[in-house]
C-alpha cells in the first residue's frame, strides 16, 4: 500500500518514462560509475522509515542488469572510461539483508558491498538511528504522551505527530548534532519512559555475515558504534571507531576490509586522513554525484535509494532529482 502522495508521484514518473526521459538521462552516464546506497529491503512495515519492498528491489536489479555493467568494489578504480557502471552498496547490516536482498543478488550473480556496525552484531547495542525510529513509532500511538530531555531540552509530544516519517527525520536531525553520550542519554531516557518495551530491528550475526562474504558480498566497516565521526574532536576516539571495527571484522571473518562507509554520510578532512592512514582505501559517503572514470577522489559518492516506488527510484538512479535541484 502506498500513500496518495506517493501514488501521484509514481504516476508522474511513469509518464516521464513514457516520454523517453530515462533514455536521454542515461546518455550522460557513459564514463561514470553510479554508486547506490540501500538500507532495508523487507516486507516489514515501518512507518518512521519505510523499507524498500523485495519486489521493487528485484525490479531495480532487473533495470540495472539491462542498462549497466554492475561492478564489484575491487573493480571500482579499474573501469573502462567508455563504460556505464553501477556499484550496489548496503548500510547498517540489518538481518533482513540476509533473507531478502542476498537471495536476489545471488540469483542474479551480482556483487555488492555491505557495511556493518560491529558493536551491533550479536548484541543489543542497536544502532541509535533505528532505535529512535522504533521508539517514535510506539510513541505515535500513545495518547497525550509528552517527554522532555533535561540535558538537551529536546521535547516530544505525541499530539504533534501527524506524519511519523517527517517527525522522525526532525528528531534525528536534532540529535545528529549532539555528542554520542548525549544521544544515548536521550534515547535511553525516552525508551525508559514508555509503558512497554520496544521490539528493535534485528541485526545480522557473524554466521550470516560470513555467508554473505562467501556470496560475493564485500564486507565493509560502518564504524564500531555508528556515531557522527565529524563531531568527534578527539583523534583517539575516531581511531578507536575505525580500528576496532576493522579488527573485529578481520577476527570474525578473516577478511581485512579496506572499505569504510561514513555513518549518516558525515565526515571531514581529518576523518578522511585518519581513515586512510588506518588502511581504508574506499571511503563511501552520500552525494548525488556521478563518480567519473579516471579521476581518483578521496570520496566515493553514493545515491540514497529510499523511495517506495520503482519508477521514482530509477529516475533518481539516472540523476533526475539532482538535475531538478540544480535547475530550481
Amino acid at each position: 500500500m502506498i500513500s496518495n502522495n506517493a501514488a501521484v508521484r509514481d504516476l508522474f514518473f511513469r509518464l516521464f518514462n513514457l516520454l523517453g526521459l530515462l533514455g536521454l538521462l542515461r546518455l550522460k552516464k557513459y564514463g561514470t560509475t553510479t554508486v547506490l546506497c540501500f538500507h532495508r529491503v523487507t516486507n516489514e512495515k515501518s512507518e518512521s522509515w519505510p523499507a524498500l519492498s523485495p519486489e521493487v528491489f528485484a525490479e531495480i536489479i532487473g533495470y540495472l542488469k539491462k542498462y549497466y555493467e554492475i561492478i564489484s568494489l575491487d573493480d571500482f578504480f579499474h573501469t573502462s572510461k567508455k563504460s556505464r557502471n553501477v556499484l550496489i552498496t548496503f548500510d547498517d547490516g540489518y538481518d533482513d539483508f540476509f533473507y531478502y536482498s542476498l537471495p536476489i543478488l545471488k540469483q542474479n550473480k551480482i556483487p555488492a558491498v555491505l557495511s556493518i556496525v560491529t558493536n551491533s552484531i550479536e548484541s543489543e547495542n542497536y544502532i541509535w538511528t533505528q532505535r529512535l525510529n522504533k521508539i517514535l513509532e510506539e510513541i505515535k500511538d500513545i495518547k497525550n504522551f509528552q517527554f522532555k530531555h533535561k540535558e538537551t531540552g529536546i521535547q516530544l509530544n505525541s499530539s504533534e505527530i501527524i506524519n511519523i516519517e517527517q517527525y522522525s527525520v526532525k528528531i534525528f536531525l536534532e540529535l545528529l548534532k549532539l555528542k554520542p553520550t548525549m544521544i544515548i542519554s536521550f534515547i535511553n531516557e525516552l525508551e525508559n519512559s514508555l509503558p512497554k518495551s520496544v521490539e528493535h530491528t534485528k541485526m545480522l550475526n557473524w554466521e550470516q555475515i560470513n555467508e554473505c562474504l562467501n556470496s560475493n558480498v564485500y564486507i565493509a566497516s560502518h564504524t564500531h558504534t555508528h556515531f557522527n565521526l565529524a563531531l568527534m574532536q578527539d583523534v583517539k576516539l575516531i581511531e578507536e571507531e575505525l580500528v576496532n571495527s576493522k579488527n573485529i571484522i578481520k577476527e570474525k571473518t578473516g577478511f581485512d576490509t579496506q572499505c569504510l562507509s561514513f555513518p549518516n554520510g558525515m565526515y571531514n578532512g581529518s576523518v578522511i586522513s585518519i581513515a586512510q592512514n588506518i588502511g581504508y582505501k574506499y571511503l563511501l559517503a552520500i552525494g548525488e554525484k556521478n563518480n567519473k572514470h579516471g579521476i581518483t577522489n578521496d570520496i566515493i559518492y553514493r545515491q540514497l535509494i529510499e523511495h517506495k516506488c520503482y519508477y521514482e527510484n530509477i529516475f533518481k538512479i539516472e540523476n533526475f532529482h539532482n538535475l531538478v535541484k540544480q535547475i530550481i
